[in-house]
């Protein structure tokens, strides 16, 4: 079941109703999920680039991973950047609880789509697609384990329970495995790459607020998605 949980908590794609959406359990199965979304973004670009310029196929691509993913990264994002603008540690996690999107989280999800957007006009190739939302779901996860939750409370704090070593090591090497078939060394390089900058950017978060939210492992998911993407114009 922590399959579907996964499935169910990182994308709309419907699932057995039987199915119960434990957090616990479905964390190693983060980068399956975005194995599965990185085949579904291959898919729909080699369609959309037989019959449309490839700006508007960026832009499809970027509003497909966006809708399909139901926007809860993008919203994590939003709530952490906007959080970010506080005083304190309380006063951070407190903005992050507001409802509704401060200035600083607007900007900082339309920026992030612009620069997938632009990487996706340089970069939309089918080992991008595939190895761009698998990698970002699974570096998220070393920064998981590492970092305390922020609040003894909520779902980042209820997610992180069920992260163990073993999974943990799988939902790492295989990854990282993939990546290496499908782009040889740069595959390995890029994995790396995001690794060191997933970590940086947790420790900054945990340094700001004490700890990691739910909130906090959408935007890393986000920005390791963008940071894949760029990185693949790169190399």
């Amino acid at each position: 079941m922590g399959f579907l949980a996964a499935l169910g908590f990182l994308t709309i794609l419907p699932i057995p109703k039987r199915a119960k959406l434990q957090p616990a359990g479905s964390l190693p199965y983060f980068p399956l999920v975005g194995f599965i979304l990185g085949l579904l973004l291959a898919g729909l670009s080699y369609g959309l680039g037989q019959l449309l310029p490839e700006g508007v196929t960026a832009a499809l691509l970027v509003i497909f991973l966006a809708v399909i993913t139901g926007g809860h990264h993008l919203d994590g994002l939003a709530d952490t950047f906007g959080g970010l603008r506080g005083k304190s540690r309380e006063a951070r996690l407190g903005l992050m609880a507001e409802t509704g999107a401060s200035a600083a989280g607007v900007a900082a999800v339309s920026l992030l789509l612009l620069a997938k957007y632009l990487a996706l006009r340089q970069a939309a190739v089918i080992p991008s697609l595939v190895l761009a939302p698998t990698l970002a779901r699974s570096t998220v996860l070393s920064a998981i384990f590492v970092f305390p939750p922020a609040r003894i409370a909520g779902m980042g704090y209820t997610f992180k329970q069920g992260l163990g070593w073993r999974g943990l090591t799988a939902a790492t090497l295989l990854p990282l495995l993939a990546a290496i078939i499908v782009a040889g060394l740069n595959g390995l390089i890029l994995g790396a790459v995001l690794y060191i900058v997933t970590f940086g950017f947790g420790y900054y978060l945990y340094r700001k607020l004490g700890g990691l939210t739910g909130d906090t492992y959408g935007a890393l998911i986000e920005t390791g998605e963008a940071l894949a993407f760029i990185l693949f114009i790169l190399l």
